[in-house]
């Protein structure tokens, strides 16, 4: 087999696909999973398939790495640990907080029945209840809260707020 020197993106992908293969080892291992895949249909025989063709294609990948660099990789995969991190844009600021879509319809409720009683003056521009619901949107709002269907806002079937 051919073999040609690694980009450090080679490399890297080449470790996550070990770190699927142990991950999937592992899973196999695990008596209570094995009942889980056992449930779907072939799921045990396609678990033990998807372990067996990932570890046959990271044993050719490592063919094709020069000797040197393999002996290297094997040394450091021993110690390695891979992880799964959730992305930074998915984690809010700490000054922010993720609020479900169940608990921001009943703000919204409640931020609707102050609204109707609202005289959309200059206090509207300051009200906290609004500001709220406000940051949560993922646009501008330009009508009061009081004529704001929030089951559009949900499906997102409207763009007329």
């Amino acid at each position: 087999m051919q073999t040609r020197r690694m980009t450090h993106e080679e490399i890297d992908h080449t470790l996550c696909l070990f770190a699927a293969m142990n991950t999937m080892h592992k899973i196999l291992g695990i008596d209570r999973m094995e009942s889980r895949i056992r449930l779907i249909p072939n799921g045990w025989r396609d678990a033990n398939m998807i372990y067996k063709r990932l570890k046959w294609l990271c044993d050719q990948l490592m063919e094709t790495i020069p000797d040197e660099k393999r002996m290297a990789l094997e040394a450091q995969m021993g110690a390695m640990k891979y992880k799964v991190y959730t992305h930074p844009d998915a984690i809010p600021p700490k000054d922010h907080f993720m609020i479900r879509n169940d608990n921001f319809e009943t703000l919204a409720i409640a931020a609707h029945e102050q609204c109707m009683l609202c005289d959309h003056s200059e206090r509207c521009k300051s009200c906290q209840l609004g500001k709220a619901l406000d940051a949560h949107l993922p646009f501008t709002r330009t009508k009061s809260w009081a004529y704001i269907d929030l089951a559009d806002i949900l499906r997102g079937d409207s763009n007329d707020y």
